[in-house]
């Protein structure tokens, strides 16, 4: 069983954010004041680390009686690969690069299983903003059945600007929605191919879109949507029907 990684009060937040570790997110409790609390948020800009104003009691749910002196830091349990090295290694050992890109798929449910459907269909690494994006801990690792401890996981900045490199290094960028002609089945595979999935509820957003070379729409019938783990998990397993595998 995957736990949850995480310290609390404020001088280990801070410890945990001028260390080598690396913070997946740090929550701030709406009461929480004063210099050392603006000094995690200071410290959250430098490093690049996404923090969150939440009620106290959404703290206390993990941290349970412990004094948690209204900050949380989230570690993440699994190390997160540079864009670059991600591209670079896929490139270099893989005959038919294919990665997932996601874009605001919030629930960690939906994350883990994700990942092991593209696990088990040869998928080379998943990428993830830093920001509105499910945390890679417990739950989501308990999800995916331990596939995201196996499977490289890329955390940017900007997906807009990721997706520009992506194409930069060769990379095809394949949207998936339902608002075109083309049909999954449809799909090249002789090509490095990125799939972009978006969030339920507003899809993929308009500046990843602008970056698409090509949407493709899953067949549906008597139905609005698909859960996007459902969604992915269609797109995956016809990507590996058209290799031809």
């Amino acid at each position: 069983m995957f736990k949850m990684s995480y310290v609390f009060g404020r001088h280990p937040v801070i410890e945990a954010l001028e260390s080598e570790k690396e913070v997946d997110k740090v929550m701030i409790s709406k009461f929480a004041k004063g210099e050392v609390i603006e000094k995690i948020k200071s410290l959250c800009h430098q490093k690049d680390v996404f923090y969150q104003i939440v009620p106290e009691e959404k703290i206390k749910r993990e941290v349970k009686d412990a004094n948690h002196q209204g900050v949380m830091a989230l570690l993440s349990v699994v190390e997160a690969w540079e864009l670059q090295e991600l591209i670079d290694n896929v490139l270099v050992t893989e005959e038919r690069p294919k990665l997932l890109l996601l874009d605001g798929v919030t629930d960690v449910g939906n994350m883990g299983a994700l990942a092991r459907t593209a696990h088990g269909m040869g998928f080379h690494g998943i990428i993830v903003p830093k920001r509105k994006s499910a945390s890679i801990q417990g739950g989501a690792i308990k999800a995916s059945a331990g596939a995201l401890m196996h499977l490289p996981i890329c955390k940017v900045n900007n997906l807009a600007v990721a997706a520009k490199d992506l194409k930069l290094n060769g990379f095809t960028l394949l949207g998936i929605h339902s608002y075109t002609e083309k049909n999954i089945s449809e799909i090249e595979t002789n090509q490095p191919i990125v799939i972009v999935l978006g969030a339920e509820d507003t899809g993929i957003s308009p500046q990843v879109q602008k970056e698409i070379d090509t949407f493709y729409k899953i067949p549906i019938q008597n139905i609005d949507s698909y859960n996007v783990s459902v969604a992915g998990a269609l797109v995956m397993y016809q990507i590996k029907l058209n290799e031809g595998l």
